[in-house]
């Protein structure tokens, strides 16, 4: 989970919380249709998410897209 949804869910601003939610996987998708291989996929969005907190679970998802 990232640091700003993270910290909304922890002050209980959940609506806030799930549009960041939304926001990621539209990014990912978006992603998803620019790239060829799943290590392209990482990298780009590596560079959207500069402080993701798990790039193995980005890793993981990478590859299940771009098997």
């Amino acid at each position: 989970m990232g640091r700003v949804r993270g910290s909304l869910e922890a002050c209980g601003d959940r609506r806030r919380a799930a549009w960041f939610a939304e926001a990621d996987v539209v990014a990912f998708d978006r992603a998803v249709e620019e790239t060829a291989t799943a290590r392209e996929l990482y990298d780009a969005m590596r560079a959207f998410y500069p402080d993701l907190v798990n790039p193995g679970a980005l890793w993981s998802s990478a590859r299940a897209a771009k098997p």
